[in-house]
């Protein structure tokens, strides 16, 4: 069964490969994925609008993986009720990336999706992306600024979901 971590019923990411094991003192149970997994996440949302999906990883470091030098902030688009797949032909064309990879290190990594009614996105941030190296490393004021725009948004225009699991 896919895990579910949305903090809204509006969106939703799933990833199928996740295992779940106890860990600590209460045994609880969480959701676990080793290293060197291929990554597959399926996206849905009741709104239609544009994607941007942020990647926290286990190493602190926060990339920005949609949109991409593939697919642009205005095209990163999804309609409402459908399934979208990353890596996939809307929002990450696999064909477009060597490989997408589960590379650690141990720790909690964190998927957020957002869809909004206009891009998130600056797309000068493109700029910062090859295709070659499609992913951008968002710095601390780049990440602010996203938040900003997210933050300016109508309650009622925008969708958020969050997938968290544990890397070993």
């Amino acid at each position: 069964k896919p895990t579910r971590c949305p903090l809204t019923d509006r969106a939703r990411l799933e990833m199928a490969e996740l295992r779940s094991r106890d860990i600590g003192t209460q045994q609880r149970r969480v959701d676990t994925l080793p290293i060197g997994s291929s990554l597959q996440f399926e996206m849905t949302s009741t709104l239609s609008g544009y994607v941007t999906l942020v990647n926290i990883g286990t190493s602190g470091k926060v990339w920005l993986q949609v949109p991409n030098p593939f697919v642009l902030p205005d095209a990163a688009r999804v309609e409402a009720s459908q399934l979208y797949t990353v890596p996939g032909p809307q929002l990450l064309p696999a064909q477009s990336i060597e490989g997408y990879f589960e590379l650690g290190p141990e720790g909690w990594e964190h998927m957020a999706v957002t869809i909004t009614d206009v891009p998130l996105v600056d797309p000068r941030f493109m700029e910062l992306a090859t295709p070659e190296s499609p992913f951008i490393d968002l710095t601390s004021e780049a990440a602010a600024e996203l938040a900003e725009a997210l933050e300016n948004a109508e309650p009622d225009h925008y969708a958020f979901g969050l997938l968290s699991f544990l890397v070993e």
